[in-house]
């Protein structure tokens, strides 16, 4: 596994574990605020870090999650449930 694997494995579980705190909008998809990772990123991501390397971490990540106005949501639903096909 590699380095990049790992961190965005990290971003989906932390994204995963700050959405399981909050309610869906509307349309189902739950929206993160940019903050609440920054808040919680020692925590979350194993080290304090800035909005900025935040934001950076997400951009390498943009197939799975978008970031517009601060504000993160993911692409398809993030869920560690496999779909039934």
């Amino acid at each position: 596994q590699t380095k990049a694997d790992r961190e965005r494995q990290q971003l989906i579980d932390a994204y995963t574990f700050l959405a399981s705190t909050l309610p869906p909008d509307d349309d189902g998809i739950v929206r993160v605020r940019l903050k609440d990772f920054v808040e919680n990123s020692e925590e979350l991501l194993g080290k304090e870090m800035s909005e900025r390397n935040i934001r950076r971490k997400f951009s390498k990540n943009e197939d799975i999650f978008t970031m517009k106005k601060g504000i993160i949501s993911p692409i398809e639903k993030v869920n560690n449930d496999s779909e039934d096909s």
